[in-house]
């Protein structure tokens, strides 16, 4: 680099400045090919191609996934490290050199704080002799659309579903929003198209009526109340057949579970009768034990905590509100994940969640 256009840090006040996009789309941020293999003491070592995430002056940050694999064995240990480096650039040429850098935090299973400070030293003191350098411009392109991804991540549903707890057999039915309504060919009758359950309006009966496959439901309205119909137009009895016979109600009242409509994203916690707690033994939780959700109770803090779609929600209250919980805030029972907790039997025995079926046309 010419030492009069040497430039420490990127001047971001450059005005005009604009990102070619051919250059985006087909360069990497670095010129070096990735992996990056590194011989040590402790075995071969895989550094995979970088994702740098923050910029300050001349300080850049990211991660990068790693590898281990020890001698004599052909079975790696993958982990990861975050770092720092010190940046050097060239204005003139849209070029950047990394100087130094700096592990700040090693991550793989079951690794000392020896081992994590040996394997920093390593990298550390081998990775910057691979004279990384690349462009500037989509290495900051980079950045940009590391920025993007994480506000997205940021943004991306954490709040809760519409969570909703009863006492007593319920079923519930998801509609994306207001009914959408759409003729059905060589019928007077309308189907809500914006449901997978098979949702049908009577423009004489003005009712809407919703199948379980067993039996027929009918309301007003769309949120409710739902109920047994036994007496259905012979139109929308025809909707579903069994070997093209319809379907009749062979449901009896007693037996009828209330109809729940949700036009927003919703959960439903079921329990049959009041809530029943057990304990779970060596831990300071209780689970839910009379319902097929999981659902389990933190003694210590008294919340309530919820799995759905793979996340925890949190309440003190099965009525809520619910609130999203980060995996490194959860109780120290629950950070074995779900499937390790219901092996070891911290769930009652899992039966298929009840929801209305949806037939095919």
């Amino acid at each position: 680099m010419k030492p009069q256009s040497k430039i420490v840090g990127i001047l971001f006040v450059i005005m005009g400045f604009i990102f070619s996009t051919v250059l985006v789309g087909q360069q990497s941020w670095t010129t070096l090919e990735w992996p990056v293999e590194i011989k040590s003491n402790s075995g071969a070592i895989e550094i995979y191609e970088p994702q740098p995430e923050i910029l300050q002056g001349n300080k850049l940050t990211g991660r990068a996934a790693v590898s281990l694999t020890p001698p004599g064995s052909d079975t790696p240990a993958f982990g990861a490290i975050w770092f720092t480096a010190k940046l050097v650039s060239d204005m003139d040429t849209r070029t950047y050199e990394l100087e130094s850098i700096d592990v700040t935090r090693v991550k793989f299973p079951n690794s000392t704080p020896d081992q994590e400070q040996a394997f920093s030293a390593t990298v550390e003191r081998e990775l910057p002799k691979r004279n990384l350098h690349g462009s500037l411009d989509a290495l900051l392109a980079t950045l940009e659309t590391a920025q993007k991804e994480e506000k997205a991540s940021e943004n991306l549903a954490t709040a809760p579903p519409k969570i909703i707890f009863v006492n007593h057999p319920a079923v519930l039915v998801l509609i994306d929003g207001a009914p959408k309504l759409q003729a059905i060919d060589g019928s007077r009758l309308m189907r809500v198209i914006n449901t997978p359950m098979m949702m049908i309006f009577h423009p004489d009966t003005r009712k809407y009526y919703l199948s379980s496959g067993n039996a027929w439901y009918s309301a007003s309205e769309v949120p409710g109340p739902w109920r047994i119909d036994r007496n259905l137009p012979a139109e929308v009895l025809g909707m579903v057949t069994d070997n093209g016979q319809p379907v009749v109600n062979n449901l009896p009242d007693s037996e009828m579970p209330a109809i729940i409509v949700s036009q927003v994203p919703a959960e439903l916690i079921v329990t049959q009768g009041a809530a029943l707690y057990s304990p779970i033994k060596g831990t300071s939780l209780l689970y839910l034990s009379n319902s097929e959700n999981d659902v389990l109770m933190d003694i210590s803090s008294q919340y309530h905590y919820v799995l759905l779609a793979g996340r925890w929600y949190r309440s003190k209250s099965l009525d809520g509100p619910w609130a999203y919980v980060p995996a490194d805030q959860l109780p120290r029972g629950l950070r074995q994940g779900p499937d390790q907790l219901r092996q070891r039997g911290y769930f009652g025995q899992r039966a298929r969640h009840q929801r209305v079926a949806g037939h095919p046309d």
